[in-house]
């Protein structure tokens, strides 16, 4: 099945700013990169027009949606991620991500990694894909669609031109209870930490702690505990969601090498 024409529809309110000092010309960096960094839900619902060459479709498809004709298709939630504008203003996108969340830092260190920057480097706009909630009875055919039209979706409602979508397939919940750290290496972790916070001697100053002086902490042990990917991380095959790999690849997306990663370039 295929619509004859789809509208998006921003969930999330309006932003509002506010400038509170007119004189200070960089007061919009209100906290380090976080512009440049915006949460997206939209919901996408499909029409069928009866004759699409005798009507504006635009304003045929408007007229649909207000008298509740449509089909519920899907909800998506995600962030974008302003890469060529955090470029300009002398910001780093990986830092910035991981200033926001675990999440993200996670995705955006797969993308460095594996080099998907060769296409425009940090300059790239990506749009993360955090969930995708289905209707009922949506199949193939208009999944694809209407990731076809996300790119048009971004730059009408958001003024967002994306160079990259992305997904992470999760692991399966087998994996996730494998994955958590023993009691007693939560709490050797925690002591460790506790140990050289308490240390003058690892104070390089008043906002710098060596984590490796004393302790000896390797990257890999700071990193998981400060929650970032380790170079190369990945999870088994076997706890592959395999339901939603093979639904984000029949819509024409490709796994990052081993990474669970999903993107495409648009």
């Amino acid at each position: 099945m295929q619509y004859t024409t789809l509208v998006a529809t921003n969930l999330l309110s309006r932003d509002t700013a506010v400038s509170i000092d007119l004189e200070d010309e960089e007061q919009y960096r209100l906290e380090e990169g976080m512009e440049f960094l915006k949460g997206v839900q939209i919901r996408v619902q499909g029409a069928l027009l009866e004759d699409d060459e005798s009507y504006d479709e635009v304003q045929e498809t408007l007229n649909l949606v207000e008298a509740g004709q449509v089909d519920e298709i899907c909800e998506i939630s995600g962030m974008l991620i302003f890469g060529k504008d955090m470029v300009q203003e002398g910001y780093s996108p990986y830092s910035v991500c991981d200033d926001y969340s675990g999440d993200l830092e996670f995705v955006y260190s797969i993308l460095k990694e594996y080099d998907l920057e060769r296409n425009g480097g940090e300059t790239n706009n990506i749009f993360y894909i955090e969930d995708i909630s289905w209707s009922d009875n949506v199949d193939l055919s208009v999944k694809r669609q209407v990731i076809k039209q996300l790119k048009g979706f971004m730059i009408n409602i958001y003024s967002f031109l994306p160079n990259v979508i992305c997904f992470y397939t999760a692991p399966t919940e087998e994996y996730r209870k494998e994955k958590v750290l023993s009691e007693q290496r939560n709490r050797l972790m925690a002591k460790k930490f506790e140990t050289i916070m308490n240390d003058e001697d690892a104070h390089l100053n008043s906002n710098v702690i060596d984590l490796h002086k004393h302790i000896g902490f390797s990257e890999e042990e700071i990193n998981e505990r400060l929650g970032r990917r380790n170079s190369g991380e990945s999870y088994p095959e076997e706890f592959i969601n395999k339901v939603e790999y093979e639904e984000f690849y029949d819509m024409d997306f490709e796994e990052i090498e081993n990474s669970r990663l999903m993107f495409r370039m648009v």
